[in-house]
């Protein structure tokens, strides 16, 4: 790299600290999967580690160097982690277990470091784009603020038989094929090609029960919010 370039924000061995505990002390495992998430590390095989982890214990199967390596190389990862030395090694190099919930707020507070300085990044990007107006900008970031900002979310690994108890049945339809109750469905595109219209199109359908481009539609009721537009103009 470059001299002088900067690496970004990351502490290599908390990541390894926090994996070695898990290895190590399977009581820990829980409680540590609710503190960070596999897009928290830095080191790329770090997060496949983590994630080797957190399914296994989902399964409710043992976790240990050997069962990790066995879940990697099912997944044709192992190399990407460094191959069974480097478990090992991360096994048997790493401090105290005790620890793990400091290292946990180390590993997110460079997690957060690092997403506040690619919010930067896609800020400056929108803020030099003419074609959007700067409220969108504003708007982008104050969401993006707020996710960076919140508490970790783990969510449990779940067996496919477990889903399909959970849920025997498909949500009632609003435009059959692509959207149902309670779902939500993104537009994404280059500026100025329409997306707009197609949404605006999209819940006049819902709104009238008439087709949508082909497609049958559940008549609702439609809010449409342009978040675009000055409150005044919103409440007018």
């Amino acid at each position: 790299s470059p001299e002088g370039e900067r690496l970004p924000p990351h502490n290599r061995d908390a990541e390894r600290s926090i994996l070695a505990g898990m290895l190590r002390e399977p009581s820990i495992i829980a409680d540590a999967l609710g503190l960070v998430t596999q897009a928290d590390y830095y080191v790329f095989g770090h997060g496949l580690i983590h994630r080797a982890i957190a399914e296994l214990h989902g399964a409710r199967k043992g976790v240990d160097v050997v069962t990790v390596a066995e879940w990697l190389i099912e997944h044709r990862w192992i190399d990407e982690i460094g191959g069974m030395p480097y478990l090992a090694d991360l096994h048997d190099n790493s401090p105290s277990v005790a620890h793990y919930p400091q290292y946990a707020e180390i590993i997110r507070a460079h997690a957060r470091r690092r997403a506040l300085a690619r919010l930067a990044d896609d800020l400056r990007s929108q803020a030099l784009d003419e074609g959007e107006p700067p409220e969108a900008a504003l708007q982008y970031a104050e969401r993006r603020l707020r996710e960076i900002g919140a508490p970790t979310q783990q969510l449990a690994p779940e067996s496919l038989g477990e889903m399909l108890a959970r849920y025997p049945t498909m949500r009632e339809p609003l435009i059959d094929g692509l959207l149902r109750v309670g779902e939500t469905v993104n537009v994404i595109a280059a500026p100025k090609v329409g997306k707009s219209w197609l949404a605006g199109s999209l819940a006049a359908s819902i709104a009238t029960g008439r087709d949508w481009m082909g497609f049958a539609t559940t008549p609702g009721r439609v809010l449409l919010i342009d978040n675009e537009l000055h409150r005044e103009t919103l409440t007018a």
